[in-house]
């Protein structure tokens, strides 16, 4: 439901027959998003990945994931890792071991003796 501001006019949405009111000069209202060329470009973008990722296999789904925490966060250790991917450690441990081999990862031992990973 629309918010009303007592003596403020507020815009109408930008898509024709749509009633609701824009809130801070915006073009559409929240319904209608969608149509302000950014947001487009950002869901055409969003679609584009998963077709990818639907082409990935479940180890390269991992692997991608893993990649991508790795350069968000730098060097993680193994239960950060499980965790934040939400996976058991052992496999964790073994998806880590399989990048190793692959090259894409250096692991190594941080001061409490957890094991870590970082990017090549």
């Amino acid at each position: 439901m629309d918010r009303i501001d007592v003596g403020v006019a507020r815009p109408k949405c930008s898509k024709l027959e749509c009633p609701r009111s824009t809130a801070n000069g915006k073009p559409y209202c929240c319904k209608h998003i969608e149509m302000i060329p950014y947001a487009a470009e950002l869901i055409a973008q969003l679609e584009k990945r998963k077709e990818q990722r639907e082409k990935l296999t479940e180890a390269e789904l991992f692997f991608e994931d893993v990649v991508i925490e790795l350069r968000l966060k730098g060097q993680s250790t193994i239960e950060g890792l499980a965790r934040a991917l939400r996976l058991p450690l052992l496999s964790m441990g073994k998806i880590l071991r399989a990048m190793k081999r692959s090259g894409l990862i250096r692991l190594g031992k941080n001061s409490r003796n957890s094991i870590t990973a970082e990017l090549v």
